[in-house]
């Protein structure tokens, strides 16, 4: 007697198609010629979308692989300069090689940024267990971003080695501004990323971890940043500009000068009860608060007409800063906290120069 083979789950799913496309065809009134109708189109489209998605597969993958290799040539790059002796172990690259590689890495993001999923159809509950209907583009980013991590590009070392470059990815812009979309980078890995001066427009950040990084000046503007953990990172400097933030986690995060006035989905308490560390920041009801400035750069800001009274300036970078009228501080203070004064505008309006030698002039 002649076994039946085994039906597959792609056997199922062909045939749960036919089942809904017969149900619609049925409900315009082609009742009676649905079966023959929806058989014959189920024969011819199929194997087209199936041609179509196995070709799009292939094409995201030639999408990552081309970034890779542009690494490995960017890589080599310093290499050569390194043996000629043009640079140390953290690489020395001419800043046009770096921002070629910043506006790659954007482009690729940008088309990885598609729901690969066959027909689109990801996050559909029938559908989960069968991999067709994964959006494997997220997990082509992920991999881009751990070759970054291992190549030691744009990331600080877990286990203490010497980065390549730490500063790759200092100052890119990632937006897409041919699309009114936003970027997914939704629960990225980002921890002890490297992104100070960094642009997000228009970017999709939610659940991402970013503790521990670097977004010292970093611009946020019409993103989504809800639930990113920026436990630890230092943040001074950073812009929230219209972007939200619902169940950010800001635990001990640097956030000297940084600015929240036009940030939604978080209030100054929520800030205040993470213990993050705030020095001239602007909070989202747009007052300033000045709690603890240890470790702050604070240099060409205007603390002038605050009261810093029992404010800790250790190590402080007080470099051009202004304190015309600021209470509660004195040259005596800054010098007993080592704070770096340096052309620095006392609150009696004098300058004084203590220390230049360990202020960052450039």
């Amino acid at each position: 007697m002649k076994q039946d083979k085994p039906k597959t789950k792609l056997f199922f799913l062909g045939e749960r198609l036919i089942q809904i496309i017969q149900y619609n065809l049925r409900q315009v009134n082609f009742k009676y010629f649905g079966d023959r109708i929806v058989v014959g189109i189920f024969c011819a489209i199929v194997p087209t979308i199936i041609s179509t998605y196995i070709s799009r597969q292939s094409y995201y993958d030639e999408v990552v692989n081309a970034y890779l290799q542009d690494l490995r040539q960017y890589m080599v790059t310093d290499k050569i300069a390194i043996e000629n002796g043009k640079s140390n172990l953290k690489i020395d690259l001419t800043q046009g090689a770096r921002e070629l590689m910043h506006s790659k890495t954007t482009n690729t993001l940008v088309k990885l940024n598609e729901n690969s999923a066959f027909l689109g159809w990801s996050n559909v509950p029938i559908l989960n267990e069968l991999s067709i209907f994964e959006n494997n583009n997220i997990r082509r980013r992920d991999i881009l971003f751990n070759v970054l991590r291992n190549s030691g590009l744009g990331f600080t070392s877990r286990t203490g080695e010497v980065p390549i470059d730490e500063g790759f990815l200092e100052g890119i812009e990632i937006s897409d501004e041919s699309s009114k979309n936003y970027i997914n980078l939704t629960n990225a890995k980002l921890s002890l990323v490297h992104l100070n001066n960094a642009i997000f427009i228009k970017v999709k950040l939610d659940g991402s971890l970013l503790n521990y990084a670097y977004l010292r000046n970093t611009f946020f503007n019409d993103s989504s940043l809800n639930a990113v953990i920026f436990d630890h990172a230092d943040l001074s400097g950073a812009i929230f500009q219209n972007s939200v933030l619902n169940g950010a986690k800001f635990t001990k995060t640097q956030l000297a000068n940084a600015n929240f006035a036009k940030a939604e989905g978080i209030t100054n308490q929520e800030i205040m009860d993470a213990g993050a560390f705030l020095c001239n920041t602007t909070m989202p009801d747009s007052t300033i608060k000045t709690i603890n400035c240890k470790n702050a750069d604070l240099s060409d800001r205007d603390l002038s007409n605050q009261d810093l009274t029992n404010v800790p300036f250790d190590q402080a970078n007080l470099t051009n800063t202004n304190l015309t009228n600021a209470k509660g501080i004195t040259l005596e203070k800054l010098i007993q906290q080592a704070a770096i004064v340096c052309n620095t505008i006392l609150p009696n309006g004098s300058r004084k120069s203590i220390n230049c030698a360990k202020a960052d002039l450039n």
